[in-house]
């Protein structure tokens, strides 16, 4: 009996061993130059992970102690940009960064559990946020230089994100001041392309040319409006671009049913007669009554195409942007 009593404790006692949190897993080593984090899981990977969340939730802390409101004020440059960031949007657009830089210091397994701590050094978050900085600077130098170069319509796609690209550089910007790093680094050409970027769109006008009295026009217009786009049916100066729309109409009779079948064909051309966007859509409708019921029913299968595949695919622009 007394062979089995001390059995079992030893059992318990390697038993709570195992299971033990490790000492050093509950020490604070966070430092003026270093930011760690520790995380657990029930494997080493989901351990990381926790680890690097931690990194993040160290970041956002600094970061949320250098922002006096929630409607915050940054001067991006030489101009002041309101960013309406709540805590919560801050914070998840910070954990979408990847740091690069971070050092997974210490593991270890016990019972179930994995532990981690992760390391990174504030020097290292410092170059790697003002890197990205730079980068997206440099981008944005080259989109603005080349606007009057390119076709409206297509420089405006690849830079009507612009927004992002404002809340990219806030977030960078937010976590360096959060880590004390006051050097300004010179973003004007974000500026630039975030103030005009408005007054770009309001240049583009498309006169939309269609051969026939069907609705595809409509629908197509609709749409280009929805985006700040101005369209016309009518001949101008202003015109930007014509977006050419040929209907070729097909009808059959199958049985008791009327089939409409209409390929539309798209040629959008700017001012110098440059085509830049073509494509057809091929739409179906049916009838058991008439042709003309079947008409109406292809005009709303093209409606739904046009819808789903964005206007820019449909004109086989998007695809061919970077």
């Amino acid at each position: 009996m007394r062979f089995l009593y001390v059995f079992l404790i030893s059992i318990l006692l390697v038993a709570c061993k195992s299971t033990s949190i490790p000492s050093w897993y509950l020490v604070d080593e966070t430092s003026e130059n270093q930011v760690t984090a520790v995380g657990e899981g029930f494997s080493l990977k989901q351990a990381k992970l926790a680890a690097l969340e931690g990194i993040n939730s160290r970041l956002w802390t600094q970061v949320e102690s250098s922002l006096s409101t929630k409607e915050s004020v940054r001067n991006i440059n030489e101009d002041e940009f309101i960013s309406s960031y709540t805590n919560n949007d801050l914070k998840s657009n910070t954990s979408k960064i990847t740091f690069n830089s971070v050092k997974f210091i210490k593991s270890e397994q016990a019972g179930d559990l994995f532990y981690v701590k992760a390391s990174v050094s504030k020097d290292s978050l410092i170059d790697q946020m003002t890197k990205e900085i730079e980068m997206a600077e440099e981008d944005a130098k080259i989109q603005y230089k080349n606007k009057n170069s390119s076709d409206p319509i297509r420089w405006w796609l690849e830079n009507r994100n612009i927004d992002e690209k404002v809340e990219y550089v806030f977030v960078r910007k937010s976590i360096l001041s959060g880590l004390k790093h006051n050097i300004r680094i010179d973003t004007k050409f974000i500026n630039k392309l975030y103030s005009e970027m408005d007054l770009y769109k309001g240049d583009i006008l498309i006169r939309i040319d269609n051969n026939s009295k069907s609705k595809h026009s409509l629908f197509v217009s609709e749409i280009i409006n929805k985006q700040g786009i101005k369209t016309t049916r009518k001949k101008s100066k202003n015109n930007s671009h014509v977006l050419q729309i040929e209907n070729i109409y097909r009808e059959a009779e199958v049985g008791d049913a009327f089939i409409a079948t209409v390929i539309t064909e798209f040629s959008l051309k700017n001012r110098k007669g440059e085509i830049i966007g073509q494509s057809e859509l091929i739409s179906t409708g049916n009838s058991v009554t008439n042709f003309s019921f079947a008409k109406e029913g292809a005009e709303r299968h093209f409606a739904d195409q046009l819808a789903n595949k964005g206007i820019w695919n449909s004109l086989n622009i998007q695809s061919q942007l970077k």
